[in-house]
């Protein structure tokens, strides 16, 4: 199933209709409005958008669907047309691969945000390890010695979005003490967002 084109029809599973009943928030503080959107899918989303023809899904930040997965609706992402994307998104194993977020969502996002470049963020690129060495299981109860690479997770992906309603904030932390990755801008009561001009280095206070 892809991202622009409806599904086919045929059976679908149950954890695909359970995504599609997910509950989708809509917040508004001061000028600032932040969609949460759950687990929506293509089919969630076109119904939204059928069912509240005169509601604005518009939105200065927008929570991607389903960990960024392709079954999403282009439309919808248009109607949104965010400023700022939050992509929340683990580790996953060869076990347990879904390939989050594809490549088609992050393509979409690009051409439905407002503004260019599009500001997307990624919970698992901000994220980091450090390597602590070889661990060692001893062998025991039949089975043979085994040996696993350590590591320890350093930052834990967090994206930050602070506003007073007006000015906005998001930015996440690094791998290196003290850089961000950090962006600014303000949204005005008709809903136009403009970025700051210059680039504005500052502190993080001390805890």
């Amino acid at each position: 199933m892809t991202g622009t084109m409806p599904p086919t029809g045929g059976s679908v599973s149950a954890s695909h209709t359970i995504n599609g009943h997910s509950i989708s928030f809509s917040i508004r503080y001061g000028h600032v409005r932040l969609l949460l959107t759950g687990d929506l899918n293509h089919e969630s989303m076109a119904m939204l958008r059928a069912a509240m023809p005169q509601a604005s899904l518009t939105a200065e930040i927008l929570k991607v669907p389903h960990h960024g997965a392709a079954d999403f609706e282009m439309a919808y992402l248009r109607e949104v047309s965010p400023v700022v994307s939050l992509i929340s998104s683990g580790d996953e194993t060869e076990s347990k691969e879904y390939i989050h977020p594809r490549a088609t969502l992050m393509a979409a996002l690009g051409q439905a945000s407002r503004g260019t470049p599009a500001v997307i963020f990624n919970t698992e690129l901000a994220a980091f390890f450090a390597y602590r060495g070889t661990v060692i299981q001893p062998a025991g109860d039949g089975k043979p010695e085994r040996r696993f690479e350590g590591f320890e997770r350093t930052n834990f992906g967090i994206v930050h979005i602070r506003t007073d309603g007006t000015r906005v904030l998001a930015f996440t932390h690094s791998g290196k003490k003290g850089m961000n990755e950090a962006y600014r801008f303000t949204v005005s009561a008709t809903g136009a967002a403009e970025f700051a001009r210059g680039v504005v280095k500052r502190s993080a206070p001390k805890a």
